[in-house]
């Protein structure tokens, strides 16, 4: 499969614009005067400089306005206009800083770096978001473990800075990686950080994605000073409930762990459960749920053993009872999982979290018909996003068994009109023109956002699986598209390659009457081709490694599969 994708400001440092283009004006100031010049296009001064008086002409408040709407290469180019421009563009170029580091040395350089870019810019107070990040992170997407539908929306990536490098990695048979991220194992080592951190007056969210629990100091001098902060932990961790296997795995919070869980500024968790013993954070969070954490709103959960039996290891001694709420209810607002036992993780949470406030459902691992059953029945009027995958991971067949393909249909066709008009669905798996019908006609006036991605259809082994389109599709579906989701912006579909077939052009140029959208994700399969299967690919790159000359067959089968999968300009 080929994906083609058709098209979050982040605070790196400023840097200068691409002085390299002869296509852009540059700006310069000299004794308050402003000069443009150009060096190949003088027909357009006139054009330009009309354009640039009419933008130092406009009041301040409108400038605000304009900057808002920046990316960050432009936002950085805004700037460096003149003293105006880069007076009203720090509210934004500085609103969001990262501090990326793989030691302490160059955590403290880091520092030590937006230390003076801030001072210098006097942009502290503009500062708002400070993301605090670890640098080396192992290569999610390479893992095979956890294997999640694509639509151009990486989902695999909220749980990215639970996978830091500390050990290193094979590029390739021979070489090793050497860079890892070296661990900060004294209290000392965040000093310059705790200190850097006193300056921000208007400080109103902290993102911690680093393999170390956030120190003490660094958390209490934020939340003191900032008690509205919001803290986003992205790989968070009770380091007492992390035991290496030779330990007991029941062990009491000590006293910082109990304040961090119960903190009022923790709004978000990220976690990785990477063994049985670490499934008594499953309890921590559901203690937190309970009104523990009075608000905390964002739980992403994430088993690394997926297809191992699930087990909860025993509760965990805390050192002191955590505090809960008198209605025993949490009020989260989004629920992210990845476990082979949803409905039982669905059932264990739901004693403890009111599903009515939630807003977004994303249920990543294959769900079975009876799971989609029990979900049918819960209370969810607030719900705006969905993600749901519907498979038989037992299936061994070369196509979907009848009854399988009908159950799933039927109970889709009967939950999606128990939920309320969602603004975001995404949704794999065998479904026909009914089920995709109703989608659109309970959601289509709106919608956003739909993704209707790929399911794998199992061969024999894992890598002669086959992606097979979630729905059909066709010109008509198109159509319906367009008529029932007038206000739809993204758009994710798997096409069959035909070789020619007229009917797949006219799916492309179907695409381009949709006004509305602004991204779309093609997954493109070739269903003629054996390139549709991992195992012919890795296959053919052995042969060719090998440098051994291709059979007849081999040869035919590689045009095949490349005139398949090529995409020509006026495609692209």
């Amino acid at each position: 499969m080929a994906p083609l994708c058709c098209g979050s400001r982040e605070g790196a440092p400023p840097q200068p614009p691409n002085s390299s283009s002869d296509d852009f004006p540059s700006a310069l100031s000299t004794s308050g005067d402003h000069l443009l010049r150009y060096k190949h296009h003088p027909e357009l001064e006139a054009r330009h400089w009309r354009l640039f008086l009419a933008m130092v002409e406009l009041t301040v408040d409108v400038l605000y306005h304009l900057t808002a709407y920046l990316n960050d290469r432009d936002l950085r180019n805004f700037s460096l206009v003149n003293r105006l421009f880069n007076d009203v563009s720090k509210r934004y170029l500085y609103r969001t800083i990262i501090i990326k580091f793989a030691s302490p040395d160059l955590l403290d350089i880091a520092v030590a770096t937006w230390a003076r870019i801030l001072d210098r810019a006097n942009a502290f107070k503009y500062v708002r978001h400070v993301k605090i990040l670890a640098k080396h992170l192992d290569d999610y997407r390479r893992d095979r473990d956890g294997d999640f539908n694509l639509c151009g929306d990486d989902p695999k990536a909220t749980w990215k800075y639970c996978m830091v490098n500390t050990f290193g990695d094979w590029i390739k048979p021979g070489v090793f990686m050497a860079e890892v991220q070296v661990l900060l194992t004294r209290d000392s080592q965040w000093n310059d950080l705790s200190h850097f951190m006193l300056n921000f007056p208007n400080l109103q969210e902290l993102t911690w994605g680093c393999e170390e629990q956030i120190p003490a100091s660094l958390f209490r001098c934020v939340t003191q000073n900032h008690p509205g902060l919001r803290l986003y932990m992205r790989n968070f961790k009770l380091e007492s409930l992390n035991k290496d296997p030779e330990h007991s795995a029941v062990s009491a919070l000590t006293p910082y762990e109990i304040e961090l869980a119960t903190s009022p500024c923790l709004y978000s968790i990220t976690m990785m459960l990477r063994d049985v013993y670490t499934y008594a954070f499953e309890h921590a969070i559901m203690d937190m749920l309970a009104g523990a954490a009075p608000n905390l709103r964002e739980v992403d959960l994430y088993a690394i053993d997926a297809f191992d039996e699930r087990e909860i290891a025993p509760k965990h001694r805390r050192g002191t009872q955590l505090p809960t709420s008198s209605s025993g209810l949490g009020a989260l607002r989004h629920f992210g999982i990845y476990m082979i036992e949803q409905l039982n993780v669905l059932r264990d949470h739901g004693l403890v979290t009111d599903f009515s406030k939630l807003e977004s459902l994303e249920l990543h691992h294959i769900m079975a018909p009876a799971e989609l059953r029990w979900l049918a029945d819960v209370h969810l009027p607030a719900l705006e996003h969905l993600t749901f995958n519907m498979d038989d991971i037992a299936r061994d067949y070369d196509e979907p068994a009848h009854e399988l393909v009908a159950d799933m249909n039927e109970v889709v066709t009967n939950f999606i009109p128990s939920l309320p008009a969602l603004q975001s669905i995404k949704m794999g798996g065998p479904f026909d023109e009914q089920t995709i019908r109703v989608v659109l006609d309970h959601c289509g006036h709106n919608l956003r956002r739909l993704l209707l991605s790929s399911y794998k259809l199992e061969g024999s082994a894992y890598d002669d699986a086959r992606l097979i389109p979630a729905a059909t599709v066709d010109v008509e579906l198109i159509q319906e598209i367009r008529q029932k989701c007038p206000n739809l912006e993204e758009l994710a579909l798997t096409v069959p390659r035909s070789k020619d077939d007229p009917a797949e052009f006219a799916i492309y140029r179907a695409l381009g009457t949709l006004a509305s959208i602004r991204k779309i994700h093609l997954n493109i399969t070739c269903p003629q081709s054996s390139f549709g299967h991992r195992g012919t690919i890795q296959s053919f790159s052995r042969t060719c490694a090998s440098e051994r000359p291709l059979t007849e067959e081999q040869e035919a089968e590689l045009d095949n599969g490349l005139s398949s999968l090529a995409i020509d300009e006026s495609l692209a």
